[in-house]
């Protein structure tokens, strides 16, 4: 019996830009503090997209984008910003809720 493709293309699902945000937002929400998950996230939602609509906003050939959002060291803060600019996102900061018990920072 042949097992069934496990694999999920996220960016086969990010439609429109407010599943995009919405997306972007959770990983946000929910990265380790790596930036890893926020990185794949924009590369995600990069691919979604045109890549080279957004490559060209930022700056950069599409395969040096699409390298750096993924790489361990990831895009410089400046390119970064440029690409959540580029996909028309901006950030936002907002003071976590504590819950009882919660000893996280």
């Amino acid at each position: 019996m042949e097992e069934p493709d496990a694999h999920w293309e996220s960016a086969e699902t990010l439609r429109t830009e407010a599943d995009q945000a919405a997306y972007f937002n959770t990983c946000l929400d929910n990265d380790p503090g790596d930036g890893r998950l926020v990185r794949l996230a924009l590369e995600d939602i990069v691919r979604a997209r045109a890549m080279s609509s957004a490559s060209q906003k930022v700056g950069l050939p599409d395969d040096v984008l699409c390298e750096s959002l993924v790489a361990e060291n990831g895009l410089k803060f400046s390119a970064f910003m440029r690409t959540i600019s580029a996909l028309g996102f901006r950030l936002r900061a907002t003071q976590r809720v504590h819950l009882a018990g919660d000893d996280s920072p």
